[in-house]
């Protein structure tokens, strides 16, 4: 028993110089080397309680804390209708502990010394979203005579985003981040981060860029409580922006490129069969581009106005599908156009400014063998008979007409890209 209890109190006074922060700190320093800073550490922490609050002054109970925040990188993670962002961030902590006041000429003038951040009292600051309390790094804690301590946290926070997906891919998102002060300290720590110089406190020059979103700004707000403008929480808002290079490519190059398509079937002869394969081409690839979309963009409340935009294309595209099918068959008919119809298009044909702006020629309407000596006046009569009898009466009716719906194609397309996409 004796041997037993000899080794067991052995067992314990290795762990207690192992680990002599285990428990309440020791003011025996007999067995550790004498060096100017272990006597100066033990005099510090001697009877040291880090669970309590670090005093300013002993007159106010009020500790004044305060921080320089360095941002590192932002990770934005889309998950369905969830839009997160890790924030890693690096924090400089100032703060003053009279307990951690000494006289330099006592311990051979050292005038600072670095101490165990879990040694001693470190703000209490915490993020809402989970809660997640600061991480000290090890030994990073510098201590000055006159008790100013520094100290540098880590932390990266996940927080919620909310996403503005009308001008997807040229939308942006606002990542919101809460700093709190915890447990007790919400009444006692003043993080001393005024609102006049709450910019000045935040560094965003080691930022590493993300490759798929840029960081156009950050808006630091102070939420002060009490009558003492006392701090309670800082909120911090990182506004994100997509970079749309590569969607730009994809999809909006395509949106630029289809209208181009869609109005090229109106300078097609309508009785060629390339003028319908072009109109199924221009609705297979609005078919294939909504798809794709489905597929690549992110859910959430807004609809993307280039959703909106490749609709009202595909529906003109549609229309002037249905426009070549009506006017093949016109090109077929052997019948006279009704008079109305060939007035209007004589009408049109006659004006010089509408031929400029429809870009058709005159109305001509001479036969082609009249002026010729070897063809007698009845064969151009014959002639002028045979072609009002020929299906391509319907010619200049069907040429106005495409010249009309190519310009009024254009004008909408042009009002649809500047609202939708631009």
């Amino acid at each position: 028993m004796g041997v037993r209890l000899l080794l067991a109190l052995c067992a314990v006074h290795a762990v207690h110089l192992v680990h002599p922060a285990v428990g309440a700190d020791s003011c025996d320093s007999k067995l550790r080397p004498r060096s100017p800073q272990n006597e100066l550490r033990d005099h510090l922490l001697c009877n040291y309680d880090f669970n309590r609050a670090a005093l300013s002054t002993y007159e106010k109970n009020v500790t004044s804390a305060s921080q320089f925040v360095v941002l590192n990188s932002i990770d934005y993670i889309e998950w369905g209708s969830r839009k997160e962002a890790i924030i890693n961030t690096l924090q400089n902590w100032t703060w003053y502990d009279v307990r951690l006041i000494w006289n330099p000429n006592s311990y051979h003038g050292i005038s600072s010394i670095w101490l165990d951040p879990q040694r001693i009292w470190t703000p209490d600051a915490m993020f809402v979203d989970l809660m997640e309390s600061l991480e000290f790094a090890g030994g990073r804690c510098r201590v000055t005579s006159a008790g100013h301590v520094t100290c540098s946290a880590t932390s990266a926070p996940r927080v919620a985003c909310e996403a503005h997906l009308a001008s997807w891919p040229h939308d942006g998102a606002t990542c919101t981040l809460y700093q709190v002060a915890g447990d007790m300290a919400l009444e006692k720590l003043d993080l001393n981060l005024d609102s006049e110089d709450a910019a000045s406190k935040f560094s965003s020059a080691g930022y590493r860029p993300n490759r798929m979103w840029k960081l156009l700004k950050v808006d630091i707000e102070v939420l002060a409580r009490g009558d003492d403008r006392r701090i309670s929480s800082v909120l911090f808002l990182f506004r994100l922006q997509r970079r749309s290079a590569l969607y730009g490519v994809i999809f909006l190059l395509p949106a630029l490129v289809l209208p181009v398509l869609t109005l090229a079937t109106y300078w097609v002869d309508p009785g060629s069969p390339a003028r319908m394969r072009i109109c199924c081409v221009d609705i297979f690839t609005h078919v294939y581009q909504l798809q794709a979309l489905g597929y690549e963009l992110p859910t959430g409340a807004e609809c993307p106005r280039i959703i909106l935009y490749y609709r009202d294309s595909m529906l003109a595209a549609g229309f002037t599908m249905l426009v070549a099918v009506v006017l093949q068959w016109l090109s077929s008919e052997a019948g006279d156009p009704p008079s109305w119809c060939a007035r209007a298009a004589s009408w049109l044909a006659d004006r010089r400014y509408m031929r400029a702006l429809l870009l058709v020629s005159g109305g001509d309407r001479s036969s082609p063998l009249e002026g010729r000596e070897d063809v007698s006046p009845g064969e151009i009569a014959a002639a002028d008979r045979s072609a009002d009898a020929n299906p391509h009466a319907w010619k200049l009716v069907i040429h106005i007409a495409d010249r009309i719906l190519f310009l009024a194609f254009a004008s909408v397309y042009s009002i649809l890209l500047l609202v939708r996409v631009l």
